[in-house]
């Protein structure tokens, strides 16, 4: 299960981003997130389930999930990206679900949240040393902030 609370609590009171992996380890394998509402179509041709534009309502993020099923193949395929509104700005992180029904692979993409946990961090830092705008501290994050955003842009 996925606990997104506890991840947007987390990410909030992060404190080293050596703590990070273990955060997104516990955040993002147990728990649960309640959901209002899944939306979305399903079609199901030749024994291929396709749902590849599901939103799941939740209060603290975003949800979307695509899926794909190949009952045939006893196979499967989802990938579902989440953004989590608090901290503000955060970027999104997916999970997919891959492979054999029986066994199906799990994969988890957080790097952009990490980095964006580092960079959270260190503006703290800076903020704590009195680096205001014009430091040079800050000036390198913001570099680095826009050209991320740059490789962002399709």
């Amino acid at each position: 299960g996925l606990d997104l609370a506890a991840l947007s609590d987390g990410l909030q009171q992060l404190e080293d981003i050596k703590d990070f992996a273990s955060l997104a380890d516990a955040t993002l394998t147990l728990g649960a997130t309640p959901y209002s509402e899944i939306a979305g179509k399903i079609a199901m041709t030749a024994g291929v389930l396709r749902a590849p534009d599901i939103d799941v309502a939740v209060d603290m993020a975003e949800v979307k999930t695509a899926a794909y099923a190949d009952f045939g193949r006893a196979a499967l395929d989802t990938e579902t990206t989440f953004t989590l509104n608090v901290p503000e700005g955060a970027p999104a992180a997916t999970i997919v679900f891959a492979g054999d029904f029986s066994d199906p692979e799990r994969t988890v993409n957080t790097v952009d949240l990490e980095a964006f946990a580092g960079r959270q961090l260190l503006q703290r830092e800076i903020d704590a040393f009195g680096g205001g705008e014009s430091s040079e501290l800050q000036v390198i994050l913001d570099l680095a902030k826009d050209q991320e955003a740059e490789s962002a842009t399709p």
